[in-house]
């Protein structure tokens, strides 16, 4: 009788995994419980002992950031007699490889770049910029961004950080890609003689991409300004070479262009005198 319980009664378990990054979700059951009265799950970190449930669901977690924690789970199973046995099995814990970055803007005008930072530690730094390109890289990074429209362009950048045992981490950052004016105009007409009640010039902005985000400063050089995007200015400062300067924005990009606009005299007009009669020689 004695041979034959103790070859009923065994304090076996199963264990789904036995390594894992946190927090390890780990399973654990009791294939057979005949002989078997009751029993205590013990996982080794300190949480409460289980001696309600045959399968059990355990987390375990690891909050340091570089070292491997090592847990013994242990189960000890009694028989109706007040029989014990128990088994152990180890659990490795990883630790957590934290994919945090911050971007040095939120928002970059095209043709620039943002620089990402992200933390030391990780073996793997994979990132993915939101443009369509991506690859590995360092914990800090630059990239160039590009937008052709004349609308602002959200993107998501990405980075996937893995550590030296295989844990990866995810975090996603959202930014925004502002169009870059390249400020343009022209003058008609761009040079003209002197009137005394003044000499009118139209401006025409030429600037792109196009975009109704745009707004103008415009400098004509005696003094004058405006904010209209195609001014029409009389020059009432005589004859000269005026620096008319155009200053093109969005708010976060701005680009500027300086054209000359010249008044010259006015032409002569041609007069000599009447030669009067007179005798020979």
């Amino acid at each position: 009788k004695e041979n034959r319980q103790t070859l009923l009664f065994s304090a076996t378990f199963t264990q789904d995994i036995n390594m894992g990054c946190t927090p390890a979700t780990v399973n654990f059951g009791i294939p057979d419980i005949t002989g078997i009265a009751g029993w205590t799950w013990d996982f080794g970190d300190g949480s409460p002992v289980n001696t309600t449930d045959q399968n059990v669901t355990h987390i375990f977690t690891n909050a340091t950031s570089s070292t491997i924690l090592y847990r013994t789970v242990r189960l000890t199973v009694t028989s109706a007699s007040g029989c014990t046995d128990s088994k152990t099995s180890m659990m490795t814990v990883y630790p957590a490889v934290d994919a945090t970055f911050t971007a040095s803007d939120d928002t970059v005008c095209s043709g620039s770049q943002l620089i990402f930072t992200g933390l030391p530690g990780a073996n793997i730094y994979t990132w993915d910029y939101g443009d369509g390109l991506s690859g590995p890289g360092g914990s800090a990074v630059q990239h160039m961004y590009t937008n052709t429209t004349g609308l602002p362009v959200p993107l998501t950048v990405q980075l996937i950080t893995s550590s030296y045992y295989g844990c990866t981490d995810t975090m996603e950052l959202d930014i925004v890609v502002m169009p870059m004016p390249v400020a343009q105009f022209s003058a008609n007409p761009a040079t003209q003689n002197y009137l005394p009640a003044g000499n009118p010039v139209s401006f025409l902005d030429e600037t792109t991409p196009v975009s109704t985000l745009w707004t103008y400063t415009w400098d004509f050089g005696d003094g004058g300004n405006s904010t209209l995007q195609n001014p029409d200015y009389t020059f009432m400062g005589g004859i000269g070479t005026f620096d008319v300067t155009m200053t093109v924005t969005n708010g976060k990009c701005t680009s500027q262009v300086t054209h000359p606009v010249t008044i010259l005299p006015p032409p002569p007009t041609a007069m000599f005198d009447t030669i009067p009669d007179g005798c020979a020689p």
